[in-house]
């Protein structure tokens, strides 16, 4: 009830906002800080409890018409922490969630933004809208400081797991610093840092998304 109430709160007091973006990883004590009058804890560690979030905010979503953005990026959070990786486990999360103003938001490996991993199993199942996760910035090249062009690996990402989800609607990319412990003005795409690498990376990686199967080659070039 508190999920909801503070969902339609947020619609009334700004209608123009369109959605809300969830995320259950990466939460709790490390957004902490000393001497702050609140702080935050992950209590959302269950599918039951989960589920019920979800159920709240989307019954809001549904009477305003707006839509909720749900990260699957769970990283070990209770007994659903695997829910980013594992199809078994999305889908015993999800197999009850399906609404026109859900999308869920899930990285394209089968992990973090690492090349060398698999592409994630979980986006081709379930019945949800979905977006595809890219990185632009590469986080574990040290930021592009190593550079590493993704145009091939992407394209390659967006043909196969659209080929077995006609549900993957969209993409997003990022393309500043990861986590929640590096945010910042210094961090900002591309006032800091090498950000060659970064500006290819974010042209190729949109108009992939735009058509997979553009000519990499020519895409490249220009």
């Amino acid at each position: 009830e508190v999920y909801g109430l503070g969902l339609e709160e947020m619609f009334d007091v700004f209608p123009s906002v369109d959605g809300l973006i969830i995320r259950i990883g990466e939460a709790g004590a490390v957004y902490n800080a000393k001497d702050w009058d609140y702080y935050s804890t992950l209590s959302v560690k269950t599918a039951q409890t989960a589920q019920a979030m979800l159920h709240e905010f989307l019954k809001v979503a549904e009477k305003h018409d707006k839509r909720i953005l749900f990260r699957s990026w769970s990283v070990g959070a209770g007994e659903i922490g695997s829910m980013h990786t594992n199809p078994q486990t999305y889908s015993e999360l999800m197999s009850n969630l399906e609404s026109p103003h859900l999308t869920v938001s899930t990285k394209y490996s089968m992990g973090d933004f690492f090349s060398y991993f698999p592409f994630n199993p979980t986006l081709k199942a379930g019945n949800q809208k979905r977006i595809i996760e890219f990185q632009a910035r590469r986080e574990f090249e040290g930021f592009n400081i190593f550079p590493n062009y993704v145009g091939p690996l992407y394209q390659s990402a967006l043909l196969d797991l659209r080929s077995h989800n006609p549900k993957i609607e969209g993409i997003w990319s990022w393309s500043q610093r990861g986590g929640p412990l590096r945010a910042g003005p210094l961090s900002l795409y591309p006032f800091h840092g090498f950000w060659l690498f970064t500006d290819a990376n974010v042209y190729a990686t949109a108009r992939l998304a735009w058509n997979p199967e553009t000519d990499l080659n020519v895409l490249t070039q220009t």
